[in-house]
């Protein structure tokens, strides 16, 4: 797995700092050493992993041009639903595929300078990101979200740690934008789920005061799940039991 070689308990929360200490260090990118990364879990931002400079975009829709792509998880994306994407068409088609180019041409020079030129591609009027090219927290989440659907909880504990720091995070929470509305309850759904059953597993290793932080945790994304609240009051009595 993507976190196999690292020695971090599922009892123990890290900080943020902590997280990219790890990620500078190589341990989140297993497949191969990657010089940018792409923060899609609170403000979206890539930035250069050695030194932690962002790059830094020329506008507003450059930024959003390029966390959609990373959205797309490298999948090609036309010019007019691009365009339809950052403008909803709201122009003239010939100046609105100029601004697209230029928005293009701006991304290319502002990833050039971290030896990320070529994560933009393009053909036929395509655009997509070159995945080999950049990590991304996406990336991270894959393996998290497998072990949530399938119900792995071993896995799922494993993680609990950067489950954490993601819910701390809404996805692309400075894009505002109707594109990424849908995925922001999906990941909010799938943390809370993988909360949940971390916090399950807790209850069974009688680690209750870790247990109850997960489902906490779990509850402040649907504060009127009756699932969530029910173990938490069982959460509590088991402590309380055992003490």
């Amino acid at each position: 797995g993507r976190f196999d070689r690292l020695n971090v308990s599922p009892s123990v929360k890290i900080s943020m700092g902590q997280f990219y200490s790890l990620l500078k260090g190589g341990y989140l990118d297993l497949e191969r050493r990657r010089p940018l990364f792409a923060c899609c879990f609170g403000n979206f931002r890539i930035f250069d992993i050695e030194t932690g400079e962002n790059v830094r975009w020329r506008t507003h829709k450059a930024q959003e041009c390029i966390a959609y792509l990373i959205h797309m998880r490298g999948k090609a994306v036309s010019r007019d639903a691009l365009i339809n994407i950052l403008w909803s068409g709201d122009d003239e088609p010939d100046k609105l595929i100029l601004m697209l180019h230029n928005i293009l041409s701006s991304i290319r020079k502002s990833l050039e300078p971290f030896g990320g030129r070529n994560i933009l591609c393009s053909q036929n009027g395509q655009y997509w990101i070159d995945r080999s090219c950049i990590c991304t927290e996406l990336s991270l989440m894959d393996p998290i979200i497998e072990s949530i659907r399938t119900g792995n909880q071993w896995n799922i504990t494993n993680y609990a740690w950067i489950m954490e720091i993601f819910a701390d995070r809404e996805y692309m929470q400075d894009i505002d934008s109707s594109w990424c509305e849908e995925s922001k309850y999906y990941y909010q759904r799938c943390l809370c789920d993988g909360m949940y059953q971390a916090g399950l597993y807790f209850m069974t290793q009688k680690e209750y005061d870790r247990a109850d932080q997960m489902l906490k945790k779990a509850q402040e994304f649907f504060p009127c799940d009756e699932k969530i609240a029910r173990m938490l009051e069982k959460c509590t009595e088991k402590s309380k039991g055992d003490e």
